[in-house]
């Protein structure tokens, strides 16, 4: 009897914390590209344009897939979906490593987008599911954190490793990794409608009509929008910075060597960890979420400034300048927790895969263009590519000019209070203010 109700106490946070794995994973596979720049140039005969493509090809199809994910997460046994999507991803992982054409490489990075795209919404699922309601946002601050914990970790990793065996071997290891993960998925990972445990909370399946009805209802609701850009512009820190382009500044602009910058960079994420299960408790302590995504989105401006357009520095004050930076994007995930709380629960992964499909447009958008204006700034083509401090300067101003406009946009939100939409009697159908609280 003691067993049982070990297993009960402790089997959700396992659950939760295994789908928070495979999202740490599927961190790991998209910030590759960024550690390994010169070589695909070299190897494929691209320019920086084409590398930005590259990289984006993940977002291709990790964007547009968030609905049908949501609506997929939603409906059937997330134990399958995450156990199929790990292995698609997985195996998208194997072709971008082995492929000797670009357009193999952007396949790969397709089908670990494609893979991936299941990966955040399906935690945040489980999560509303087995644990309790007022320990949501701390379950996306620590999503979060294991995702840029295992970014720290590949940078540093990966640039190693490439400068030392080349990019191909180094991807071996993350891909044994990857089959790992998709094993212990399918292991640990249990779905609550499909599993008998005592709780008080009912789970119910909803068909495609509540589904559709329900993604109007939230296409309409002005917050939902306001949410997702305020998601998307406060997570360009991950999107622009470090999937693609923080490692090239940081070695070009600012002189550093690839382990260097691989060991700088890595405390953004430090930040980021940090700060996230931090922001996420002291949201739900003070019941608050506008405060702490208004400080960051201040902060992200001040110091994104500094790192871009302040003098030559030391190696300690570029770390000390970038561990600010991932601490003041720390309270991002905290619009999920607000899409959670605008919404009913049992449409939790549909409202995430809205807000999050708007979050991942800063990948599709952004770093393709990053890489369009340092190649028409520096004037450089595939058969020539020389870039410079001033071209990497110029490049980038597109962080500091987002931030400042998801600050305006965070003093439009609607204050929660915490409070779901059960509980503050909100009609789903009907369009929240803009007004803030």
């Amino acid at each position: 009897m003691n067993n049982q109700i070990t297993v009960k106490k402790y089997l959700p946070w396992a659950i939760v914390l295994m789908a928070m794995v495979f999202y740490a994973f599927n961190c790991l596979m998209r910030i590759s590209p960024s550690t390994m720049m010169q070589p695909l140039l070299q190897h494929f005969h691209i320019d920086a344009a084409a590398f930005g493509s590259l990289a984006a090809f993940y977002y291709y199809i990790y964007t547009p897939m968030q609905l049908p994910a949501g609506f997929m997460v939603d409906r059937f046994r997330v134990r399958f979906i995450l156990t199929m999507a790990s292995a698609v991803s997985v195996a998208g992982l194997l072709v971008f490593m082995l492929a000797d054409r670009f357009w193999v490489a952007c396949l790969g990075r397709f089908m670990i987008g494609f893979g991936c795209a299941f990966a955040f919404i399906s935690t945040l699922k489980l999560a509303s599911e087995w644990l309790p309601a007022n320990r949501f946002a701390t379950v996306a601050g620590l999503t979060t954190a294991f995702a840029m914990l295992a970014g720290a970790g590949a940078d540093v990793y990966l640039t190693h490793m490439v400068q030392t065996v080349g990019y191909e071997k180094a991807l071996h290891s993350i891909f044994y990794v990857g089959i790992g993960v998709v094993v212990l998925l399918f292991l640990i990972i249990r779905d609550k409608s499909h599993y008998k445990v005592a709780s008080h909370q009912e789970i119910t399946k909803v068909s495609f009509r509540e589904l559709l009805t329900n993604l109007k209802s939230m296409s309409k609701n002005p917050q939902m929008w306001v949410i997702g850009a305020i998601a998307c512009l406060a997570y360009l820190p991950a999107s622009i910075f470090l999937d693609v382009w923080g490692l090239p500044y940081l070695t070009i602009a600012r002189g550093l060597t690839a382990q260097q910058a691989g060991f700088v960079i890595s405390f953004v994420f430090i930040g980021w960890i940090v700060a996230g299960p931090i922001v996420g408790m002291f949201s739900d302590y003070i019941q608050r979420r506008k405060p702490p995504l208004i400080i960051g989105s201040i902060g992200s401006v001040l110091v994104i400034s500094a790192v871009l357009y302040g003098p030559a520095m030391s190696m300690a004050g570029l770390c000390g300048l970038l561990f600010l930076f991932g601490m003041c994007a720390g309270a991002q995930p905290l619009v999920f927790a607000l899409g959670r709380e605008t919404n009913p629960k049992k449409f939790a992964a549909t409202a995430a895969a809205f807000i999050n499909m708007i979050t991942m447009l800063g990948g599709v958008i952004f770093q393709p263009l990053c890489g369009f204006l340092l190649d028409w700034h520096s004037g450089s083509t595939a058969a020539s590519t020389h870039f410079n401090s001033t071209d990497f300067k110029f490049a980038l101003s597109v962080l500091p000019l987002c931030f400042v406009v998801s600050c305006m946009f965070t003093f439009m939100l609607k204050e929660t209070n915490c409070k779901t939409v059960e509980i503050q009697k909100i009609p789903v159908n009907n369009s929240a203010s803009l007004k803030s609280a």
